[in-house]
């Protein structure tokens, strides 16, 4: 649903509406949810599928070249200094920016906090009702996210960023349905 909400959306940005020469560019970015993670029948995940909604956006737009590099697993930190899918001094910051750099008319699409949240959660737990302990840790969550959409930007000012909503995982398990 989302790939079709935003190929309903997408064209109708300036940027992408013309992406019919060979220098469009589609980045997505992002964690598990941008590479397709799928579980197979015995539940054991599948890390790299063409499932993604990114796939199924790529699929929507004409004569763009998809540059596919989200990381399962991918948290903020690891996303702006490499350590699971990026090693040796890469990261997928790095990678984005580069291919940013080339030029081009560029789509970006990006989810990314939702590692953070759940590696966080034991410490939000342990804020217990206290709100402005909860607010403090979201709040940095935030800021490496802002940080990271500033230098993508830095990297190509004109470039259009989408960024995705996510569903709550902890929310089957707090109903009882995990």
């Amino acid at each position: 649903i989302t790939a079709m909400m935003l190929a309903l959306i997408i064209p109708l940005s300036p940027g992408v509406a013309a992406a019919d020469d060979d220098d469009s560019v589609y980045l997505s970015l992002g964690t598990s949810l941008a590479t397709g993670t799928i579980a197979d029948a015995n539940g054991n995940n599948i890390l790299f599928s063409s499932l993604s909604y990114t796939d199924q956006l790529a699929a929507e737009l004409d004569d763009v070249e998809h540059v596919k590099l989200g990381c399962p697993g991918e948290t903020v930190a690891t996303f702006v200094n490499g350590g699971i899918c990026y090693t040796g001094g890469s990261s997928q910051l790095r990678v984005a920016e580069a291919t940013l750099a080339r030029g081009g008319e560029s789509l970006v699409t990006i989810d990314l906090g939702a590692n953070d949240v759940l590696q966080a959660q034991p410490d939000i737990v342990a804020c217990g009702a206290d709100q402005l302990c909860v607010f403090t840790i979201l709040s940095k969550i935030a800021a490496g996210i802002g940080g990271v959409l500033d230098a993508l930007h830095a990297a190509d000012p004109d470039v259009e960023i989408v960024g995705m909503n996510y569903y709550n995982p902890n929310l089957a398990a707090w109903l009882g349905h995990y």
